[in-house]
C-alpha cells in the first residue's frame, strides 16, 4: 500500500517491498518509513521519460521533521545518466528523509525513484565470503550490500575514512606455499573499485577485534585481458595455508556488477602481475 500527502515540498511515501514513484519539478525530499525489516535499502533513480532531469543529487536524513542538520548519506552520481543512488542499512520502525535535488537549475526535470529491500548480496559479511582459489576468477556485484559496524571493520575497502556509503562484499582465498598473493578487480557497471585485504587473527566472527591490514588499493591493473582501471594489490610474506579476506567496494557511493567473461570480475593469481 502506498499513500502520499503533500507537506511543503516534502512527499510522505510509506512502501512496501518495492515501490517506484516519479517526483517533477526542481526539489524534493522523499520519505521512507521503513515498516517490514531490518537490513539493506536500495534507492535508485532515473532520468524521467518525459522533459527529464539530467543532472540531480540524494541525500538522506533520519530524525525529527524540521530538526535535521546534517545527512547520513549523500551521492549524486552513482546512478545511470548522472542520477544519484544509495545503498544504506535501514532499521524498522525509523523514519528515512530522502531529498532529492537537481544540481543546477537548467538542469529541472522529471525523474523516477525506486525502493528495494531485503536485497543483500550473499557476501555481504566477512563470514560470507566467497572463495576464490588462486588462478580463478569470480564476478559479483555490491548493490544493496550495507556496512555492519559490529561484524566487519571500520571503512573496509574504504583505504581512509571519507564521505560516501560503504557498500563492501567479501572474498577469501588460501595462501599458496609461495606466500604470495596479486588481487585484481576489473569494473562492470561498477566503473570504480576499491579492494582492502585482511587478516583475523581471532576469525572473521571477530573480524572487528584486531583486524591487520594488508593493504588498500583504489588504482591498479586488470584481470587478464581487461582495461586497467580495476584495482590492484600484491601481497608478499604471506603464511602459506592461511586465509586472507579482501573487501571490495565502489569509490564514494557507487555500486554495481563486476562484468560476466573468462577475464573479468576478481581474479587472483600467484604473485605474479
Amino acid at each position: 500500500k502506498i499513500e502520499t500527502q503533500v507537506y511543503e515540498t516534502i512527499k510522505f511515501i510509506d512502501f512496501p517491498q518495492f515501490t517506484s514513484v516519479r517526483f517533477i519539478n526542481d526539489v524534493y525530499a522523499g520519505v521512507a518509513r521503513v515498516q517490514r525489516s531490518t537490513g539493506a535499502l536500495q534507492i535508485n533513480t532515473d532520468v524521467g521519460a518525459v522533459n527529464p532531469t539530467s543532472n540531480a543529487a540524494m541525500a538522506v536524513y533520519t530524525g525529527l521533521c524540521g530538526a535535521m542538520i546534517a545527512p547520513i548519506f549523500c551521492d549524486n552520481n552513482s546512478g545511470p545518466g548522472g542520477m544519484p543512488s544509495l545503498s544504506i542499512a535501514v532499521v524498522s520502525g525509523t523514519t528515512y528523509y530522502i531529498r532529492i535535488w537537481s544540481e543546477h537549475p537548467e538542469n529541472e526535470g522529471t525523474f523516477t525513484i525506486c525502493f528495494v529491500s531485503s536485497c543483500s548480496p550473499p557476501n555481504d559479511l566477512p563470514c560470507n565470503a566467497i572463495d576464490v582459489p588462486i588462478g580463478q576468477t569470480r564476478n559479483g556485484y555490491n548493490t544493496c550490500a550495507t556496512d555492519n559496524a559490529l561484524l566487519e571493520p571500520g571503512n573496509a575497502a574504504a583505504c581512509a575514512a571519507g564521505a560516501g556509503a560503504k557498500n563492501s562484499v567479501w572474498y577469501k582465498t588460501t595462501v599458496p606455499a609461495s606466500g604470495q598473493v596479486t588481487i585484481r578487480t576489473q569494473p562492470g557497471s561498477l566503473t570504480n573499485t576499491i579492494i582492502q585485504a585482511y587478516i583475523f587473527p581471532t576469525g572473521c566472527a571477530n573480524a572487528i577485534i584486531a583486524p591487520q591490514s594488508l593493504g588498500c588499493n583504489n588504482l591498479g591493473g586488470a584481470c587478464p585481458g581487461g582495461i586497467s582501471t580495476g584495482s590492484q594489490l600484491t601481497l608478499t610474506g604471506l603464511i602459506p595455508a592461511s586465509t586472507i579476506y579482501v573487501a571490495l567496494d565502489g569509490q564514494g557511493s557507487l555500486t554495481g556488477s563486476f562484468p560476466a567473461g573468462p577475464f573479468s570480475g576478481l581474479c587472483w593469481s600467484n604473485g605474479s602481475l
